[in-house]
This record gives C-alpha cells, structure tokens and sequence, in this order.
C-alpha cells in the first residue's frame, strides 16, 4: 500500500498546485515547487519535461504532460499526460474537491536487483514515503491528503516488472482503470481491465475502509477477477487477508498455459475445475479451510496449508474424495522405450505386433518442487484392472523421494495396507520400493479384474517386501528383488483335478490317457509358499498345500517378467483316513509349467515308471488292459487309444 500512499503524496501537491493557479504566480515558479514538494514527499526525484497549463475558469484545472517519479531510463513512473480538476466552493469551506483527475499513457516500471530490493523501497527494504521512509500512527503511512476524489481514472498505463535475480519479467499492458473515493476514510472501489500474457483480464475492488486500508490495517472488501482465471474474494482485505474465495477455470489448459505452470505433459488435465473455501494468509504461510475442489475428474473437500518460510514450500492437508476414477487421471499414453530409433509408420505386410503395453512408461514420480504431507481419504478406487472400497493413503514427499503410504484399503472383501517409495538411483532411474500386506482378499474377483482369468479361488493373506525398476511394467517385473509370503484358504483350483490320481492305478492311466490331470478342479483347505525374489524369477522350496485327497508339498520358479511358470515340481501324500477309497493316491510328483494363464500339468513319467516297476502285478494289469484295446478287425495290437493310455501313464499326455 505504500505505492498508494506515494500516488496519493503527488495527487496532493498537485491539486495544491491547482489550488494555487489563481494566485498567477510564475509556471517555472509554481513547476518548481511541485517538483520539491513531491519529491519531499515520495523521496524520489520529480520532473514535469513537458508543457505545463493552468487555467481558473470555468474551475481551476492543471494538464501537465511527460511527468517522471524516479531517476534513470526507468523512473518507478512516466506520465504521459495529467489532468486535474478541482471544485472551487469547497476551497473556501478548507475542503480540496478532485472532480477529475485523469493519468493518459502512465508506466510503472518495478524492478527489483541483484539483492532483492525493489526500486520502490530504500536501501533497509522498507517502502519510501515522506523521503524518510519513517511512520506515524499504528499502520506506517502517515497522515491522509484531505481530499475528496470524483471522477478518477487511468488510461492506457502499463506496468513492467523485471527481477535482476531470477530474470523474471513480466508486462501489464492497456491498463483502465476508474476509481471512486468520495473520501480517502469510507467506502471505494476500483475497477478496470488489463492485458496480460495476451489475454484480458477485468478486476473489481470495492473497500469498505479506504482510510485503513491506505494506513496499512485492515478493511472489509471483496475483489472479482474475470479473464483464463475467474475469482472471488469476500473477507478483509490487508497484507495477510482473510476470507472466502471462490475459483473458476472454465478451461482449465486456457488456464494453465496463461499462467505459465509448470504442468508435466504426462499430468492428468480436467477440461474444467472449481474450488470454493475460505482463505488466510500470514505472511508466507496459506491456508485453505473448508475447501471444496471440483472438476470433471474429481471431486474433493478438506483443508491446506502452504508454508513458503522455509529451504522447500510445505504442502500439507488433509481431503476426502468421491470415487476415484483412475482411469480417467492417466497420464496419456507415451511412446515405448526402446533403444532404437523411431521407424515411420508406414503399413508393411511383415510388421510386427503392435506395441506392447508393458513397454509403456509408467512415469512415477521420484521428486517434486515442494514437501508434501497430504491425507486422502477416498470412498472408492476404480481402477482399469482393480477395484477398491473405502481407502486412505497419506502422500508425503521429499527433495529425493515420494512415498505413498496406504493406510488402509477395503477390497476383494478384505484389507490391504502398505507403502509404495519412489527415488531415483545415482543413474537417474527411477526405483520404487514396496511394502504390501493384504489379509483376507477374495481371490477369484481379484484376479478376474487383475488378469482376466478365474483359475484360482479362495481367501488369500500376503505380505510382500519388493523393490524395482520403475521405468515401465516389464523392467519392473523383470527385474523386480525381494520376499513374499502368500497363503490360501478354503479354496479352490480350477483346471486341475487332483481325484484323477486316485484309486486303481490302471483306472488312474485310463484317466490319464483320457486328459491328463486337466480339467475338474481341486479343492483345498489350506496352501501357502514363502518366496525369494531375485531379478524377476520367484522361487520357493516350501510350497504346500492341504487337499481332501492328500497332502502336497513342492518346488516352484516363476519368470514374473515373462508371466510364466518355469518350473513347478508338486509331490501328493496320501492322509491315513482322509478320502476312502479314493484316498489311494500315488506319490507321484506333480509337474506344472507354462504361461500363468493357461499352465500344463502332467506327472513326472521317471517317477511313474520307477512306481510301476517295484509292483510287477500292476504292471501286468496294464498290459492285459492294453491288449484288450487292440488286435481287432485286423489292427495293430497296441492301437493309437493304447498309445494314448500309454502316454499318459508316462506323462506325456501334455
């Protein structure tokens, strides 16, 4: 307000100057004494270099043209014309009455240097006035002119700021401006229009406290900015004002581009947005209470702060949102990484697939500009291959690091906590570290949504300890390091029927011969595996599971990055009691291999063989069963159903 303050000093003098005109003393005289007058006041020089007219009739009037305030190519102020008019009754009852005063072509020029001083203010930092830059009163600004302002306007001004220390510069262009002040001690209001970064801009001030507000205290008052931005602002208006504000972006990327943010390419970008709350700001410190967001991607309410005091702005709060859609806050899809250049896009009729969506960055943030401590509270989480109930996460972040905290998931009828930290690695990549703990998901939901397959059923815990490469899904898979511990209960696996081992050994390879051990399903009570993680192949030696036919214990090695079972050796062990007669099952190992959705399983035909060779009884059943199937109508005595009986006693019908 002290830039107020100067510009009220020189409206002064120079209706005093006005004041004086009818006493017809000298122009170079009366030009002089202004000049002193205002400099005395502003503590900066004051030149008038153009024509200078006074004039008493029909009311004294002053045009005073090339006007400067300040010294150098770029004064703090250039005029290019003035115009004052004042009353000449009230002049006899001691008041001044401005019935127009009108600044044509005025230029700010706002610099700031090397060492963050602005030339509005003197060497200590505090704004000039009274050329001492000292106080009266509580609130700093001296005494008010007695003036009583009417028609007050600017025309065409500009203001040009420039900071030496960052090379910020910003320009203030078409500037109008109407002001009205009956007094400088009640009501105002200011209203004009602007053009800024090539768009206009309108803003309407009222005050209900001129006087106070020009003292540097505080005032009630409302403020409306149209433009890219609309805004409004109820409350008192001072250095730190207070009050509600409401924001519109009609077109959010109009907005975004005008005010020059910094938005990654790869950020969600609602095509509208709008926030209500209200406002308080101390100094460098913000806060926004009872806020309310809203956009076509997301809806939100809670609370800010923002504290700019420090090394790093701080942003913390806490929201709570409607159902999170994903989906629609992705960024938009980026080119693959690859190592070779890009080849065109013409049609060819050898081409390749189309690119693979795991080779898609996944564009994990490891840093931002500020430290954030924000808690959300969401009532959903739709995602493209996951669905989540109520959720609660805390997202804090650091000068090398973001860190998502899961406080608490509902989903898949169950619970999921953890932390997800992202950095980068002295390369630059980025690398993310996860901790997962998950009990009592519904798994076949969880992996009809996760991979579009139902295979397995039942109530699953986990607790996992991972870190990765988190350029894109496949270096992260394939390259993923840790432990985790998965267990199962009372569930069900599909596309493997474990009876088929069970009872008369040659009614288990008629089966075989049949189909093998695909197809039915296996129920268990309980399954459970221990994992070490390195490089993206997960191994376990501690696989087991309880089946109502038998007990199973095993071995398996899983490729994550190529979503492949390797290698998976299941042994069955028969319970004592548990089964009846179909609780017979042989020892034979088990084998499981192949894509995760869609594996091969068979029996291990070494062990088979070694089986049948320690009982030659059961050997000779097999073979009398396999003349029964040949020798007729003049085929082969082994024909191809004996073959396949054959096959898949020895495991090979897979």
């Amino acid at each position: 307000m002290r830039i107020v303050t100067i510009i009220l000093a020189i409206v002064a003098v120079l209706v005093v100057a006005v004041v004086a005109a009818p006493l017809l003393v000298p122009r170079d005289w009366l030009v002089a004494k202004v000049s002193d007058a205002i400099r005395d006041a502003t503590g900066r020089p004051f030149a008038i270099e153009g024509d200078v007219s006074l004039a008493l009739i029909p009311a004294p009037r002053l045009v005073a043209e090339r006007i400067r305030l300040g010294e150098g190519d770029t004064p703090l102020l250039q005029v290019g014309e003035l115009e004052a008019v004042v009353a000449a009754l009230p002049l006899l009852q001691g008041r001044v009455d401005v019935q127009r005063f009108i600044l044509a072509a005025p230029v700010v020029h706002l610099r700031v240097d090397e060492n963050g001083v602005g030339n509005w203010q003197t060497d200590s930092g505090t704004p000039q006035a009274g050329g001492t830059g000292g106080t009266s009163g509580e609130g700093g600004g001296g005494s008010l002119p007695d003036l009583a302002l009417g028609e007050v306007r600017v025309e065409d001004g500009v203001v040009d700021y420039a900071d030496a220390r960052s090379g910020l510069a910003e320009r203030v262009e078409d500037i109008d401006i109407e002001v009205r002040a009956p007094d400088l001690q009640g009501p105002s209001s200011v209203a004009g229009t602007a053009s800024f970064r090539g768009e206009q801009v309108g803003v309407d001030l009222t005050v209900q406290d001129t006087g106070a507000l020009i003292e540097q205290q505080q005032s009630q008052g409302s403020l409306k900015i149209t433009g890219p931005v609309a805004a409004a602002f109820t409350g008192m208006l001072s250095a730190s004002p207070s009050g509600t504000v409401q924001v519109d972006l009609p077109e959010v990327a109009r907005a975004v581009r005008w005010l020059e943010l910094p938005v990654p390419p790869t950020a969600p970008m609602p095509e509208r947005m709008a926030l209500t709350g209200r406002l308080a700001v101390a100094g460098q410190v913000v806060t926004f209470d009872d806020a309310r967001f809203a956009s076509d991607l997301l809806q939100a309410t809670g609370a800010l702060r923002f504290d700019g005091t420090g090394a790093r702005p701080k942003l913390g709060g806490e929201l709570a949102t409607d159902v999170i859609d994903v989906a629609r806050l992705r960024p938009p899809p980026a080119p693959s990484i690859t190592d070779e250049p890009p080849t065109p896009a013409a049609p060819a009729p050898d081409a390749g697939p189309a690119a693979d969506s795991r080779d898609r960055p996944l564009n994990l943030p490891t840093s931002l500009p500020l430290d954030l401590d924000v808690a959300v509270a969401a009532k959903g989480i739709e995602a493209p291959q996951a669905t989540f109930g109520p959720t609660r996460v805390r997202v804090t972040s650091g000068a090398n690091f973001v860190l998502l905290n899961l406080v608490e998931a509902l989903a898949y009828s169950g619970k999921i906590t953890g932390r997800v930290n992202t950095a980068a690695d002295a390369q630059g990549v980025p690398r993310v570290a996860i901790r997962l703990s998950a009990a009592g998901l519904q798994v076949a939901p969880l992996l009809r949504d996760l991979a579009q397959q139902e295979r397995l059923d039942g109530r699953m815990a986990l607790n996992a300890n991972l870190t990765g490469d988190a350029r894109t899904v496949r270096s992260l898979m394939g390259g993923l390091d840790g432990t985790a511990d998965v267990t199962l209960l009372n569930g069900v696996v599909h596309g493997f029927d474990l009876s088929r081992l069970s009872g008369d050994p040659v009614q288990v390879a008629a089966r075989l011969a049949q189909g093998g051990l695909s197809g039915g399903s296996t129920p268990f009570g309980r399954a459970e595996a221990s994992f070490t993680i390195a490089n993206g192949i997960a191994r376990t030696d501690d696989l087991a599971a309880e089946t109502p036919l038998a007990n199973i214990s095993g071995t398996a090695r899983l490729n994550l990055g190529a979503e492949r079972i390797e290698e998976m050796r299941l042994i069955p062990r028969p319970v004592p009691g548990r089964g009846g007669v179909l609780g017979r099952i042989p020892e034979v190992p088990i084998l499981v291999s192949g894509p995760f959705s869609g594996p091969s399983v068979s029996v291990d035909a070494d062990a088979a063989l070694d089986m049948l060779a320690k009982d030659p009884n059961t050997v000779n059943r097999v073979l009398d069963q396999v003349n029964k199937l040949g020798g007729k109508d003049g085929k082969p005595l082994i024909p191809e159903e004996a073959g396949n009986l054959l096959r898949g006693l020895l495991g090979r019908s897979q």
